[in-house]
């Protein structure tokens, strides 16, 4: 998540306010700490407005994306969760 987060920042292109769509349903292992999430939280390299969609289906890794909203709090932007690609993409759409 963390190297993933920085690899991001890296992309030519990248935009910090930029929307994004993490599209995790493939993930069948988690193996991120509690603590891990806190540092991903305090090193965000997105804006503040930024609207973050998490795809998955995985209860673990859906609690620890909680947990990451709940820790970037202000800072996070809109942060939800959702069980297919589809249904993440026209919530980010939206205006």
């Amino acid at each position: 998540m963390h190297a993933a987060q920085r690899e991001i920042a890296r992309s030519p292109g990248f935009e910090p306010g930029f929307d994004v769509l993490f599209d995790l349903a493939a993930v069948l292992n988690v193996e991120v700490s509690a603590d891990k999430v806190r540092t991903v939280s305090q090193e965000t390299v997105f804006a503040p407005q930024v609207r973050r969609a998490f795809v998955t289906n995985n209860p673990a890794l859906y609690g620890l994306m909680r947990m990451l909203g709940s820790l970037l709090g202000d800072r996070g932007g809109e942060i939800e969760m959702f069980k297919d690609r589809a249904t993440a993409e026209r919530w980010l759409d939206r205006l």
